[in-house]
């Protein structure tokens, strides 16, 4: 389901691809063919079982209850109390208008920066700066500003608002499209509120991608 997955970290087991789900008890399959139901794979040094619906589930541990990537995003979900997921007036997505200096104060979303809510400054990334009352963050990922390295943007901030790995995350807090970045191509064309840009780094082949694919699974939790 690519509503469900949309704000999930991605990676491959095989040449399949899967969203990471509930602190990685839970794999949803994205593309690839159809597992045996009941069978074994194993991921991260974990093991999963295939059930029914294509999911994979960690077969240890329970699932924790997830939050509610609607109030997060949005700062209400139209379920209201009857949501199982939580709805955590702490967890919430930073309001675009008052990083720009033009909120008035009344909206329903954060208003409190914080390294899990906060997009990197653009200027920031290319060193260049010069506002000295800048809103947006200028806690830079590990390489990004080495030609080298093509620094992915994280999905769960881009598309959720929040990404819980904060600061220690290795990839870019910009609201930048994600399956634009990836394929060139994205599942809500014109009414995504996400800017399609590709780096020119990203076409340079010599590069070493930095993204949910690449990384040690590990630094995804």
């Amino acid at each position: 389901n690519a509503t469900e997955t949309d704000a999930c970290d991605r990676v491959r087991i095989g040449t399949d691809v899967f969203g990471v789900s509930s602190n990685g008890t839970r794999l949803l399959p994205i593309s690839g063919k159809k597992r045996q139901e009941g069978s074994v794979v194993v991921w991260n040094h974990w093991r999963y079982l295939v059930c029914k619906s294509g999911l994979l589930r960690r077969t240890f541990g329970e699932p924790p209850r997830d939050y509610c990537r609607y109030f997060t995003c949005n700062g209400s979900c139209v379920r209201g109390v009857q949501c199982r997921f939580i709805h955590d007036m702490s967890r919430m997505a930073l309001c675009r208008h008052y990083l720009a200096g033009r909120c008035l104060g009344h909206c329903i979303l954060s208003h409190e920066a914080s390294e899990y809510n906060t997009p990197v400054c653009r200027y920031h990334l290319e060193d260049r700066c010069s506002n000295a009352r800048c809103n947006f963050s200028h806690e830079l990922p590990a390489h990004a500003r080495d030609s080298d390295f093509s620094i992915w943007t994280c999905r769960p901030f881009a598309v959720g608002g929040w990404c819980d790995r904060g600061r220690l995350c290795p990839f870019a807090h910009l609201y930048n499209c994600p399956d634009y970045e990836e394929s060139g191509l994205c599942p809500r064309g014109n009414s995504c509120p996400l800017t399609h840009t590709i780096t020119k780094r990203s076409f340079e082949p010599q590069n070493t991608i930095v993204s949910s694919y690449s990384v040690d699974p590990a630094v995804l939790f």
